[in-house]
């Protein structure tokens, strides 16, 4: 979609195109006109119109050949092409819909109707991007939590480092979630997924800075916030996750306070209730990096040393200097 307030129409013609156009009142557009067919595909480059108004007979091209080439290319296909002519034998307006064009319009023109016909066809240019925008956005959400997956948050997380603001990565995952999800089945374990992102992004809207919130796939969520605001943040999930979590076990197993389930050797095993680990890194406590992964890599150890505890738990990594570089120097030096 065209970044200007004013949508942009391109018009290439011949000089009496343009006196008919001319009559109109077009200020509510950017009006970019031209008369050497040769120059569209530039002129689009540059410009990016929303609407395209064709003379069907030119000196040196036919507007007819022009649609044609125009709707052959993926990045001018989509933006629709209007096809103007003069009340001769040789107008083909079934051929130029059946080209692309959007419509076929003789001249004289009535300034209401044209002013009114562009504004629908820009109207449904610009919901057709929207469309294919949520499509491609579609494409990146986590099906069961309709969050952003992994791709957003890579992309997300790099631009953070970029822009060197003072955020926190928090990566969060579930303890005991594999337990639950083995004795009350994948049903109820993709209810305590969708639980846990809504207790996450809960806690996220009442923050006053930006925040993001991306699901890494299972029991896995990552979100990113201001610093000086996480740790109550962190604390509001805790919070609410303990205090809520009990709702999704049975009551004989709310009772106890834990499940019995086999482990990964088949063996019968007491789990205790589901709590959440949260691993924090503070970006600008390591300026040295601009990757992801990194960033990615030293949440999972943080992660794994929250997991050893039997609730539920905030913690920052705070290792900096020459040992995060010794270790993290050597062991991304195969791929930089």
């Amino acid at each position: 979609m065209n970044d200007n307030r004013k949508p942009t129409i391109l018009i290439t013609e011949k000089r009496t195109l343009r006196s008919c156009i001319s009559k109109h009142d077009l200020s509510a557009f950017n009006i970019i006109r031209n008369h050497d067919p040769r120059e569209v595909f530039s002129l689009v480059s540059i410009h990016h119109p929303d609407l395209i108004i064709l003379d069907a007979e030119m000196d040196d091209v036919s507007g007819y050949d022009l649609l044609r080439t125009l709707k052959s290319f993926y990045k001018t296909e989509r933006i629709p092409v209007v096809l103007v002519a003069e009340i001769t034998e040789d107008v083909e307006p079934c051929l130029a819909l059946e080209l692309g064009a959007i419509d076929f319009m003789i001249k004289p023109i009535s300034e209401h109707l044209v002013t009114a016909k562009i504004n629908n066809y820009i109207k449904i240019y610009h919901s057709l991007l929207l469309l294919e925008e949520k499509a491609h956005y579609a494409k990146e959400m986590n099906p069961n939590t309709g969050l952003p997956g992994n791709m957003a948050i890579s992309r997300y997380i790099t631009n953070a480092l970029k822009s060197r603001k003072d955020n926190v990565v928090v990566y969060a995952d579930l303890d005991n979630f594999k337990s639950y999800n083995d004795k009350y089945g994948f049903g109820r374990g993709d209810e305590i997924i969708k639980f846990t992102g809504g207790v996450i992004a809960s806690a996220l809207s009442e923050a006053l800075g930006d925040t993001f919130l991306g699901h890494i796939g299972g029991d896995d969520f990552v979100f990113v916030a201001p610093a000086d605001e996480v740790k109550d943040i962190a604390n509001n999930i805790i919070y609410n996750f303990d205090q809520k979590i009990r709702q999704h076990y049975c009551e004989e197993d709310k009772a106890s306070g834990f499940i019995i389930s086999k482990d990964r050797l088949n063996t019968i095993q007491k789990y205790p209730i589901m709590t959440i680990s949260l691993a924090g890194v503070r970006l600008l406590e390591h300026p040295e990096t601009t990757r992801y992964e990194v960033i990615a890599d030293i949440c999972a150890e943080v992660k794994k040393y929250a997991k050893t505890f039997n609730n539920s738990c905030f913690y920052m990594d705070r290792r900096q200097g020459e040992d995060f570089r010794k270790k993290y120097d050597m062991a991304f030096s195969t791929v930089m």
